[in-house]
């Protein structure tokens, strides 16, 4: 399984699908770890619909992140002169990893990837030093393309319930305190940066993690 670390909020938008975490229950007792504490998954409900985009409202969305994406090379060179990418078409999700990965190795760049504490390959951002590497990257994330998924307010919620009724109590059960949450509708209103979720803080880079994360799914997990 691959989890993409995401370089800024809505940068790979449409990665992961909130449908999943209507699927996913805690592990059973006997696969955790005697250190990590488990809570019920409280009945959330069956998880929203998606809404149905048109092809004008998904090649603004396109538009949109490529204009996320550049301001992310103007921040650190702002005079550089955007490159002009033709696009081809979304690429399909099962192949993005592996295409974007050519795409930045014949950039010369490299896309980085570890293991993390429970076996998942988890892949970060290119490595970028100069300005031809952020160009290359730019022109990169605009050729390898995921079709946008945006959520809607009933999708938001539906996340903001799963974090606030579940997996934040699931920390706090294990000793770990995550920050106030926003109200509800704040947190969509906010979204997609709503400034707000469970956090493991520290633990996460410690094998302490593993017992936790298993007993603790994310709604992607």
């Amino acid at each position: 399984m691959f989890v993409i670390g995401v370089l800024c909020a809505g940068l790979l938008a449409g990665c992961t699908s909130p449908n999943a975490a209507s699927t996913r229950a805690p592990s059973e007792p006997s696969t955790i770890a005697e250190a990590a504490a488990t809570i019920d998954m409280p009945d959330l409900g069956p998880s929203p619909a998606p809404d149905q985009l048109s092809d004008e409202r998904m090649e603004q969305l396109r538009l949109a992140q490529q204009d996320i994406d550049w301001q992310l090379v103007e921040h650190v060179y702002p005079d550089a002169v955007r490159p002009v990418v033709a696009f081809a078409g979304y690429t399909d999700r099962d192949a993005y990893l592996d295409t974007l990965h050519a795409c930045y190795t014949a950039s010369g760049l490299r896309l980085g990837m570890k293991v993390n504490e429970i076996g998942e390959t988890v892949v970060n951002d290119a490595d970028v030093s100069s300005e031809a590497h952020y160009l290359a990257q730019f022109a990169c994330r605009a050729t390898v393309t995921l079709e946008p998924e945006p959520w809607n307010a009933a999708q938001i919620g539906y996340h903001y319930d799963y974090l606030t009724e579940f997996l934040a109590p699931c920390y706090a059960a294990n000793g770990l305190e995550s920050a106030q949450a926003p109200s509800r509708a704040e947190y969509i209103a906010n979204w997609p940066n709503p400034g707000w979720g469970p956090d493991m803080g520290e633990v996460f880079a410690t094998p302490a993690a593993a017992p936790i994360i298993a007993a603790c799914p994310g709604p992607f997990n």
